[in-house]
Order: structure tokens, then C-alpha cells, then sequence
């Protein structure tokens, strides 16, 4: 197996029904949370009760109280309906979800010239679909609002409440990981202020 191209998917949000400003609303909330480590940790470090689930079990899980909130990307939540079950949308950007497009080099070697050439298409308009997908969030969050649902975007200290949790969960993923993740971790965060 190896990746071939990378997909947006978009921001992630929480659909919740209670109000969420401040990371200290969280404290005890039962969210579902996608089944990544990475994820799981950060909702712990922020004091919530995670439970990781599926996307085909937010729904239930929602119904049946086992969780109050759900963590998910915000094209698919909003365009599944969530708001009319947790109906307080948190706009806070805390992750930038993507996929890949992966393929064994037995199905590669099976496929097509064009077959081969239309998954170029994907890696080519990676930038295309970026650009949708924020647009795509930003109409649906207008949607959700005027549909009346109250739709929250911290700023400020607001906001910043949000990200000690996320550097205390980054820190406790690369100690699990262990061999050279901090030596990785230090690189990637060395790119990422050269960006900004």
C-alpha cells in the first residue's frame, strides 16, 4: 500500500446540545469523538468524557444519550442534519481533517493507462477541492444559522482557551509513539512556523 494523493476534507466542528464557548464547557460532556489516538487524546486533555464512534453511530448515539455532542467534520455534520439533534454549532477549528487516496501496488499494476490518468485527476485538483470544501463550510454554517440554530466562533481568549489542551495531547501522542516522533514532531513543527 502506498498513499498516492491527499484529499481536504475540511475543518472539524462540534454539534452539542448545550452552548460551547470556552474550552471549560466541556469539562464532563459526553462527545463522540472520531476513533484516532490523536483526537481522543485531546478531548481528554480538555476534560471531556470522549467516546469514539463511527460516523454511522453519531446519530443513535445522539438519540439515545449516550453522547451530548459530536466531533466530526463540518460539510458532513451540517449536511447530515446534526444541528436539529445538538443544535449549538462551535465553530473553532480545532483540526484540519484530510484523507488520502490509497492504492496496493496489486490493484496499480491491475488498472488501466486511463484508469491510472483519472487518479492523477484527483492528486492535480487537490487545491480545487480545498477550495470547495471551505466554501462548502461557510454555506452550510450560513444555512445552519439562518435556520435559527446558534452558531458560535470564539475569538480572542475565547478561542486560545481552546489550545493548551491540544499541546499537552500533541506532547502525550509523541511520548506513546516513541523512536524518533520527537525528532519528527520538532521537524514538522520547525515547517509549519516557516509557513506562517
Amino acid at each position: 500500500m502506498s498513499p498516492y494523493s491527499w484529499v481536504e476534507v475540511g475543518h472539524s466542528y462540534i454539534s452539542s446540545k448545550m452552548p460551547l464557548k470556552v474550552a471549560d464547557d466541556i469539562k464532563g460532556v459526553k462527545i463522540r469523538v472520531p476513533p484516532s489516538r490523536s483526537t481522543s487524546l485531546y478531548f481528554d486533555e480538555l476534560g471531556a468524557a470522549g467516546v469514539p464512534m463511527g460516523v454511522v453511530d453519531m446519530v443513535p448515539g445522539l438519540k439515545t444519550g449516550q453522547v451530548d455532542a459530536i466531533a466530526t467534520s463540518t460539510v458532513y455534520g451540517l449536511a447530515i442534519g446534526l444541528p436539529k439533534l445538538a443544535p449549538h454549532t462551535l465553530v473553532f477549528h480545532a483540526t484540519h481533517d484530510i484523507g488520502t487516496v490509497t492504492v496496493s501496488k496489486r490493484i496499480w499494476d491491475g488498472l488501466t493507462d486511463a484508469q491510472k490518468k483519472a487518479l492523477g485527476l484527483v492528486d492535480a485538483r487537490v487545491n480545487d477541492l480545498r477550495k470547495a470544501i471551505r466554501g462548502t463550510e461557510e454555506f452550510l454554517l450560513g444555512k445552519t444559522a439562518e435556520a435559527g440554530a446558534p452558531v458560535t466562533r470564539p475569538t480572542g481568549a475565547d478561542l486560545d482557551s481552546w489550545k493548551p489542551a491540544a499541546e499537552r495531547a500533541s506532547k502525550r501522542l509523541v511520548e506513546e509513539i516513541g523512536g524518533d516522533a520527537a525528532e519528527i514532531w520538532a521537524r514538522i513543527q520547525e515547517a509549519k512556523a516557516a509557513c506562517t
